[in-house]
């Protein structure tokens, strides 16, 4: 028995082991661990229990689970000649997004002279949302991956905040293989097609966008890998990225990210933080020099830009920003407006020697609300800097004028 074990993100509230083996039956064994309150990762199992019986040349291993994660497993197995050939059963694993169903037995084997083992082809069910086949799976010194994803998109709540309800036809492929455990050839897929958003408001009121999909491609080799994506607006691919990677830190990079008025209101769905996001972005960049010193050349703007944090009532508006991109510097020159004040930024980042960046905010007055029905007129002059090592916030704020509404008095107050 034990109580309290805890291995990296494993802990275990209490254990008991025991198990019995008969040198005179042809070695048949009997082994079983039973637990209670298993934690894994964030995820509680309320109760486990793991037998291994049977004898070396036939055995079972049967493994249930009852919690946030919670299944019923069984492998069949027979060792000959140091070789084990195994069947893993039909199974179903509950967890906090649904069901995954193994429909078919699935043959397990390891070849003891190669070091290897393997999975024959099947697939996991997700309630009919999502289909993960695993095509090849070799595992060991030398090896080989390859797996499919087919489903929708809104089938992964996880991705997105609450507000969101999103219908898009996803497709994901992985073909790895590695030799002496170094990856000779990694290709990966994701594509998004057509699809729906929509984003629910307040007072029962909603807004609906259309998804016309996206796309990223990375193939790699030793020497270098090659990463392509695609994001489709109005018919037209409004993102562009063609990007060549090398292996060697001294080789040469290569690339262009081309945007054509790339709409940021169909990034909402994946930043939580952000209650509004709007805008325009065009820009077209060139990535020069080597892996160890990259270069980046080019022009990113803001046209028309409108953020609004979940965490403040404040929005900015009229966000209008240039970044001039120079090889290893960028200039950044721009304006916004909130609470009825406008503010003009200037700014650089630099990754000559480390990643470094210094961002200067100035303007007029301007009404900010703050919860608990606090409203202050300030006035700002801010220099903010960013690097390695620290960050810093240095400047001047004034606040002319300002009001304070409080529900009730606090304790012991006196009224005037």
């Amino acid at each position: 028995d034990g109580e309290s074990v805890r291995v990296g993100p494993v802990w275990l509230n209490e254990a008991r082991l025991s198990g019995r083996h008969d040198y005179t039956a042809g070695g048949e064994f009997r082994l079983q661990l039973l637990g209670d309150r298993l934690k894994l990762g964030e995820s509680w199992i309320d109760s486990l229990d793991l037998l291994v019986q049977g004898t070396p040349q036939q055995h079972r291993l049967s493994f249930g689970a009852e919690g946030d994660l919670a299944t019923q497993l069984v492998l069949d197995g027979s060792l000959t000649d140091g070789d084990w050939a195994g069947s893993l059963q039909p199974m179903i694993l509950r967890t906090s997004a649904g069901d995954w169903t193994l429909d078919e037995a699935v043959a397990v084997d390891y070849v003891e002279s190669a070091g290897q083992l393997s999975l024959a082809q099947h697939c996991w069910l997700n309630q009919g949302q999502l289909d993960i086949c695993i095509v090849e799976l070799m595992l060991g010194e030398n090896g080989v991956a390859k797996a499919n994803l087919d489903g929708d998109l809104g089938a992964i709540p996880e991705l997105f905040p609450d507000r969101f309800r999103i219908s898009a036809p996803l497709h994901a492929e992985l073909d790895a293989i590695w030799q002496e455990l170094e990856v000779t050839t990694l290709d990966a897929a994701i594509e998004l097609q057509a699809g729906r958003v929509r984003e629910n408001l307040m007072f029962g009121e909603f807004a609906e966008y259309v998804w016309e999909g996206a796309s990223l491609q990375y193939r790699g080799s030793q020497e270098d890998g090659r990463l392509q994506g695609v994001m489709r607006q109005g018919g037209r691919d409004k993102l562009s990225l063609d990007l060549r990677i090398p292996a060697a830190l001294d080789a040469p990079l290569s690339g262009e990210l081309l945007l054509q008025g790339l709409n940021l209101t169909a990034l909402s769905p994946f930043l939580e933080q952000f209650s509004h996001l709007s805008g325009e972005i065009p820009g077209d960049l060139a990535f020069l020099g080597r892996l160890g010193e990259p270069q980046i050349r080019g022009e990113l703007l803001l046209r028309d830009g409108a953020v609004a944090l979940s965490s403040t009532p404040n929005q900015l508006e009229n966000i209008n920003l240039q970044a001039n991109f120079t090889g290893r510097q960028a200039r950044l020159t721009g304006e916004l407006s909130v609470g009825g004040g406008d503010s003009q930024l200037t700014g650089e980042l630099d990754w000559l020697e480390g990643l470094s960046m210094s961002v200067a905010m100035s303007g007029g007055p301007k009404k900010l609300l703050f919860p608990t029905d606090t409203q202050l007129t300030v006035s700002e002059d801010l220099l903010l800097a960013i690097d390695s090592d620290s960050i810093r916030l240095t400047g001047r704020v004034e606040v002319p004028s300002g009001s304070v509404k409080l529900e009730e008095l606090p304790q012991g107050a006196v009224e005037v």
